[in-house]
C-alpha cells in the first residue's frame, strides 16, 4: 500500500495552526511547506549553540548592534517560518519588532547547529531560503567540528576547531574562538577559592 503525501501548508495556514493554544508550547518550523516539529537536540548541539549565542550576544550588547535570539526566536524566511538556534537580527530591523510569533524580516545572521534528528533535505532548503532572504548562515557541525559559512553571492568557507570564526560584514570585528565553542565538556566541577 502506497501512503499518500502528507499535504502541503502555505504560510497563512501555518501561522493559523502555530496561533492556536494547544501549539504554544511546541517550537514549529515550515520547511517547503512541510510542517516540522523542531525537537530537543542533542545536549552536544545545545551546549554549542549556547557558547556561540553567549560569544554573539556579548559582541551584539557591547557594540549596541541590534539583538541576538535562541532556539525560540522564529523568522519570515520567504513563504518559510525557521527557528534557528541563534540569529542576530540589526538594529535597523528591530523597527519592525513583533511581540509575538515569527519575525516578519529575516535575520542578519542565522546559526543552525546540526543535530541527529535535522534531515539534510531541511538543512539544504532552509541555507538555500536564507541566501534568497539575505541571511548569512553559519552551519555548525558539532561532530565534524567545523562551521561552514555561506554568504550570499560568495563560495561556502569552511572553519575548522584551529581556527576563529570572523564576523564579516554582518558584524565587522567579531571573531569566534572554534576551540572555545568545541571544547570537550570537563564532567569535574571547578573548586571555588574562598
Amino acid at each position: 500500500m502506497v501512503e499518500a503525501a502528507p499535504a502541503r501548508l502555505d504560510a497563512a495556514a501555518f501561522d493559523a495552526i502555530v496561533a492556536h493554544p494547544i501549539h504554544r508550547e511546541h517550537n514549529l518550523e515550515l520547511i517547503d511547506g512541510e510542517l516540522i516539529e523542531k525537537m530537543v537536540s542533542s545536549p552536544t548541539s545545545s551546549i554549542i549553540a549556547l557558547r556561540i549565542g553567549r560569544l554573539i550576544g556579548a559582541y551584539v550588547d557591547e557594540n549596541r548592534l541590534g539583538a541576538v535570539t535562541g532556539a525560540d526566536g522564529g523568522y519570515w524566511i520567504g513563504a518559510d517560518r525557521y527557528i534557528p538556534d541563534v540569529a542576530f537580527i540589526s538594529r535597523a530591523k528591530l523597527a519592525a519588532d513583533v511581540r509575538e510569533g515569527y519575525r516578519t524580516t529575516a535575520p542578519d545572521l542565522a546559526v543552525e547547529v546540526i543535530s541527529a534528528t535535522d534531515l539534510r533535505r531541511d538543512i539544504t532548503a532552509k541555507v538555500a531560503n536564507y541566501l534568497a532572504a539575505g541571511t548569512v548562515v553559519w552551519l555548525v557541525d558539532p561532530d565534524e567540528q567545523s562551521v561552514q559559512v555561506f554568504e550570499p553571492g560568495k563560495p561556502v568557507t569552511t572553519f575548522t576547531r584551529a581556527m576563529s570564526l570572523t564576523g564579516g560584514a554582518v558584524m565587522p570585528g567579531l571573531a569566534v574562538d572554534l576551540a572555545q565553542v568545541f571544547q570537550e565538556n570537563d564532567p569535574s566541577p571547578r573548586q571555588l577559592s574562598p
